[in-house]
């Protein structure tokens, strides 16, 4: 189908228009704006020159190493070591087989030292690597999505037996399954942002979606929002959910088409709020855009906000690098992104004490 063809579709099935919204705080969430945040901190990193991918798309950090994905026609990850930065091996054999693996949709830190997961959405599979025990390159466990998990998205390894998923129609935001499928516990209410019924559940998950992320020793999860504004982090021992909303605190303008039966959010003009965040032991690093696609295009640094789990805002770092991905390795201090230019590659940023 091409893409006139498609908007023609689209714009047949059209059934509601939203202009964008200032969105009133309920008493858990924080609101901050753009005059709340401190006086930039310019980071300034070093670009390595690795040569085994062209086009990475996700990194990860193990105790030694440094992990990239790449979705390509070759292997899916590429491991570096973190001590002296020499390659290591490539790992994730392409295909459809038994543990191969087509795309890495994110990486998450493993349960163990060296190990990782990844989701792949074209197989439909969870997959682990043991970074030490791999020989072969396949995914050393490999957990197919059906029943139950059909419907679930953005995996999250929580223990040896179960992940914290996004079930995209549940009432509640996040859920945790056992690998074959049993609910165990959910999290958060979608009613607490419902402003009619025409919002359903699958609605708001589409409008809140973004990355879902844990802190290393899984107590907390949470996401933050590639179309709104938001980051959410939910301690698991208690229950207490972190609402931030900012800078800008807007829904934006959309339209509610029918898809398949049901309704589904499209904006009327894509701005990428957060790419991605990690939770550390005592502080939340966020990548933030706030700019168009296109804008996007011509961006040559970075903004990464940082908050304690009070939710009050600590820095302000500005990267002179533009990145599409990154993460922390808080033993080291030290943020690891991966460029968005001419000849991507990663960066490594030592943080300030």
């Amino acid at each position: 189908m091409n893409k006139i063809t498609l908007i023609i579709i689209i714009l047949a099935f059209i059934s509601c228009s939203r202009s964008t919204q200032k969105v009133e705080s309920p008493e858990n969430q924080i609101v901050f704006s753009e005059k709340d945040l401190p006086k930039p901190i310019l980071l300034k990193g070093k670009k390595m020159d690795f040569q085994e991918f062209l086009l990475p798309r996700h990194i990860q950090v193990t105790r030694d190493y440094i992990v990239v994905a790449e979705n390509a026609n070759n292997d899916i990850f590429y491991v570096y070591s973190k001590k002296d930065k020499s390659f290591v091996k490539s790992m994730g054999i392409n295909g459809i087989g038994p543990n191969e693996i087509l795309t890495a949709d994110f990486i998450h830190q493993g349960l163990g030292d060296n190990d990782f997961w990844a989701y792949d959405s074209k197989n439909q599979t969870f997959n682990k690597f043991i970074i030490n025990e791999n020989k072969d390159g396949l995914a050393d466990i490999q957990i197919q999505q059906s029943g139950m998990l059909a419907a679930v998205l953005d995996f999250i390894p929580i223990s040896d037996s179960s992940f914290i998923g996004r079930e995209i129609h549940a009432s509640t935001k996040y859920q945790e399954f056992t690998h074959q499928g049993s609910k165990l516990v959910s999290y958060g209410d979608w009613d607490e942002h419902r402003t009619d019924q025409e919002l359903t559940n699958f609605v708001l998950y589409s409008l809140y979606q973004g990355s879902l992320v844990s802190s290393k020793n899984k107590r907390y999860i949470g996401a933050c929002g590639i179309l709104i504004d938001y980051i959410e982090v939910i301690d698991r021992n208690t229950g207490k959910s972190l609402f931030l909303r900012g800078p800008v605190n807007e829904i934006p303008a959309y339209e509610l088409i029918n898809m398949s039966g049901h309704p589904y959010p499209v904006m009327k003009e894509t701005i990428i709020q957060y790419y991605s965040m990690y939770i550390g032991e005592s502080i939340i690093y966020a990548l933030y855009s706030g700019l168009s696609s296109e804008a996007n295009k011509d961006a040559t640094t970075s903004r990464v906000f940082t908050f304690n789990l009070s939710g009050e805002i600590v820095s302000n770092f500005e990267l002179d690098y533009k990145i599409i991905s990154f993460t922390i390795d808080e033993s080291e201090n030290k943020l690891y992104g991966l460029t968005r230019d001419a000849e991507p590659n990663v960066v490594i940023y030592q943080l300030p004490d």
